[in-house]
């Protein structure tokens, strides 16, 4: 009895002390520019401008949804863009969803590339630099299929030179996608735009590796011995392998388009995202001829 009374005295008093909550007022921060862009080899330079938007800003308990309506309203579909490059600058063409092509192929080893957005909407200049590293291709690259009577395994074998130095890569697996409903914002264009779906992206760090060849096999996710894919190799720079890397850690649709939870590496001034000009190398498999 004397312990539950001294038990139920200590409850009393933590729970006095606890205070009242205190309502605060946070303001949302600022919508931004998110710059992404993509180089379709042999065809063109894309660039992506959307706009971000707080999760402070976002309720659904006050009715708010990622509807089709909203997601267009952060396209940014009235910008001047242009590419700055050895000397020249290339005006690239609003083609619709946001997306801004070249009619040149930039695509020129070592060279800067200088992007400038200028959002006639709110009155708002972005601009960004970047460095495309040299085009490093597959040395080997082929699928592996191992069928069992109650399972089929697909892999990815490849090698890659690796050069001197700190290097990067990325390799993206992408496969047709079959049900175009919902399909957003797509810069690949392997499939036609919108019919993309990228169903594994590896990021690959040559300190993992020792010596001058990297090779790896790894299994594939999400596809099936029908399927047709197309495997891009890129050589990237350190930023943008970071900003990749902090990319994967937050995870679904609403981390990806706003400010929270993850203060991403950007190379944009006055702006978020990554403007990049990376040359990958693009192997096409129909995975029913393997």
């Amino acid at each position: 009895m004397k312990y539950f009374l001294i038990m139920s005295a200590l409850l009393l008093t933590l729970t006095s002390c606890v205070p009242d909550p205190i309502d605060i007022e946070i303001e949302p921060p600022q919508s931004e520019i998110v710059v992404a862009s993509q180089i379709i080899p042999g065809q063109t330079m894309l660039v992506s401008l959307t706009r971000s938007f707080s999760a402070l800003s976002y309720n659904e308990e006050e009715g708010d949804s990622l509807t089709d309506d909203f997601l267009t309203d952060l396209l940014v579909t009235r910008a001047r863009v242009t590419v700055s490059f050895a000397g020249q600058t290339e005006e690239l063409f609003h083609l619709g969803n946001g997306v801004y092509g070249s009619l040149t192929t930039l695509q020129i080893p070592n060279e800067y590339y200088t992007l400038t957005v200028f959002d006639s909407t709110n009155n708002e200049t972005v601009t960004a630099q970047t460095q495309m590293l040299p085009f490093v291709p597959f040395d080997t690259l082929f699928p592996v299929i191992e069928r069992t009577n109650s399972d089929t395994t697909i892999f990815l074998d490849y090698t890659l030179s690796d050069s001197p130095g700190d290097n990067f890569y990325v390799l993206s697996v992408i496969k047709r996608n079959d049900d175009t409903s919902g399909v957003g914002i797509d810069l690949n264009s392997f499939f036609g735009v919108g019919l993309n779906v990228v169903t594994q992206t590896r990021l690959i760090s040559d300190k993992e590796f020792g010596g001058n060849t990297i090779n790896e096999r790894f299994r594939l996710f999400e596809i099936e011995p029908d399927d047709s894919v197309v495997v891009t190799l890129s050589n990237v720079s350190r930023e943008y392998f970071d900003y990749l890397t902090a990319q994967a850690r937050s995870q679904g649709l609403v981390s990806e388009i706003t400010q929270e939870p993850i203060n991403r590496p950007t190379n944009v001034n006055g702006g978020r995202g990554f403007f990049n000009a990376y040359f990958p190398d693009a192997r096409v498999f129909d995975l029913t001829e393997w």
